[in-house]
């Protein structure tokens, strides 16, 4: 069965039936996510996001990890390793929201991916200091 959907009528039906959750560090396996037949050979890209400092208990200011593909009909699926404990990641819209809970560095890797096997990743470092 083919259904024809754009990425917005996902994401909305996604929150309606509660899919449009977080993910939570540490690292978790990627997703993957089911195809609607769009256009072969097509590239996912990932912007690089600053390198962050935040503070335990403090919470962050979300920050969302911008990806596009060059096939705007595709639902891209966002994935994080290392992320510090107590911020989560949205896998349906790549924002990073949340309040640290223990101090120290980490290498964050977040990987998007359009189902149909393109992904990308970027890497930043985020520092979390005792308050």
């Amino acid at each position: 069965m083919n259904f024809a959907y754009t990425r917005s009528a996902v994401v909305l039906f996604a929150l309606a039936v509660g899919l449009a959750t977080t993910v939570a560090a540490p690292a978790h396996a990627a997703t993957a996510w089911p195809t609607d037949g769009g256009a072969a050979g097509s590239t996912v890209t990932v912007a690089q996001p600053d390198n962050q400092v935040a503070k335990v208990g403090v919470p962050i200011v979300p920050i969302r990890v911008e990806a596009t593909d060059s096939d705007p009909s595709r639902i891209l699926l966002y994935t994080v390793t290392d992320l510090p404990r107590g911020l989560t990641l949205s896998s349906v819209i790549g924002a990073i929201s949340g309040t640290p809970t223990e101090a120290g560095t980490s290498v964050v890797t977040v990987t998007v991916n359009d189902g149909t096997g393109p992904t990308s990743s970027t890497t930043f470092t985020w520092t979390v200091t005792a308050s």
